[in-house]
């Protein structure tokens, strides 16, 4: 790594520092201003668990803040890199570069490289952290509406591994009991109904539901089905917050859901969205020279906009009902950036 390579990573990475804060400190702003209203009630909630309302807000915002990095990062990568190469021009270290004979692109190379890999990184949190932290930032929301204990309400619907249908009211994850459940079998006939049942890792006839008042149907549990809290706990969490194995099983059960489909490709696309971003402004940018840092926030800012807009629409469209193919509605923004771009760098090289 040359003295020009540490200088370049230096200005974008303190310039990374500066936009991400000042993205995350406006989230958090309006999430607070919009929640004014709910903080009386709040703080209720977060005594009845021993915390006071700062230690409770803390709390929450160190919840929230994973899950807005990953949300944010590729705009706020992209807008760094765009700062810092107009910055390069103005102080015309870029012509400095070139008249000793560095190449324009060698000396946008860094930019390019660090922000893949911190893209990455923010990739690996959004897959493999979220959903792990995903309950907790749950509990930490009810609690700012008052509500002391996590109760997941429905009704929640989830298929079974055996196809059979389960509608469960509501669920305590802390106690493990489920409330007004029914289970329609796979057939459609003899339904079950049961107003409570437990979970118990370790009851009388091994792990299972265990019924707490009178089954009206054909199933006794144990042995009846096959769900177990996590799909309860999964089903509310959304598809967005699922680890592999858990979007692998719910494909399995539901192999016609578009929802899922879309998922299972935008966890392959997820890694490639800050570089397909940054092989797009990084050239642009650097193509328009001495522009202002002003203008090239402003012009990163439609980019980012522009391509958030047209990916939501077209997997809307792929979720709702499958009007779009799920791999072609997460796919296009990320090629045609990629293409674009690298149309770009090659011309920079000539």
């Amino acid at each position: 790594m040359t003295i020009l390579d540490r200088h370049v990573i230096r200005q974008f990475l303190t310039t990374l520092i500066v936009v991400a804060s000042t993205l995350l400190v406006l989230v958090v702003l309006i999430h607070l201003f919009t929640n004014l209203e709910n903080l009386e009630a709040g703080k209720v909630a977060f005594e009845a668990r021993g915390m006071s309302t700062f230690t409770g807000m803390c709390r929450l915002y160190g919840l929230l803040l994973p899950f807005y990095l990953p949300q944010f990062g590729p705009l706020a990568l992209a807008i760094s890199a765009a700062v810092t190469i107009s910055r390069l021009h103005r102080d015309a270290e870029m012509q400095a570069a070139r008249v000793t004979g560095i190449p324009e692109r060698r000396i946008l190379l860094p930019i390019l490289v660090v922000g893949a890999m911190i893209g990455a990184g923010l990739s690996v949190v959004r897959l493999e952290v979220l959903p792990r932290i995903a309950p907790l930032k749950t509990e930490a929301e009810r609690m700012l509406k008052g509500k002391s204990h996590l109760v997941l309400e429905g009704p929640m619907v989830v298929i079974d591994g055996r196809g059979n249908f389960v509608s469960v009211r509501s669920y305590e994850p802390t106690s493990g009991i489920a409330r007004q459940v029914t289970i329609i079998p796979k057939e459609g006939e003899g339904r079950t109904h049961i107003a409570e049942i437990r979970w118990q890792p370790l009851g009388p006839s091994g792990r299972g539901w265990y019924p707490m008042t009178e089954v009206i149907g054909p199933m006794r549990l144990p042995g009846g089905t096959d769900f177990t809290p996590d799909d309860l706990e999964i089903d509310t969490r959304g598809t967005r917050h699922l680890l592999a194995h858990e979007l692998a099983e719910l494909r399995r059960r539901n192999p016609d859901r578009p929802d899922l489909k879309v998922m299972e490709s935008v966890r392959l696309a997820t890694p490639w969205v800050a570089l397909a971003m940054l092989v797009l402004v990084v050239p642009l940018v650097s193509r328009l020279g001495k522009i202002h840092a002003m203008m090239a926030l402003g012009m990163t800012l439609g980019i980012g906009v522009t391509y958030f807009a047209v990916e939501r629409t077209l997997i809307e469209l792929a979720e709702r009902d499958a009007s779009v193919d799920a791999p072609f509605a997460v796919w296009v923004p990320i090629v045609a950036c990629l293409a674009f771009g690298s149309l770009l760098w090659g011309e920079s090289a000539e």
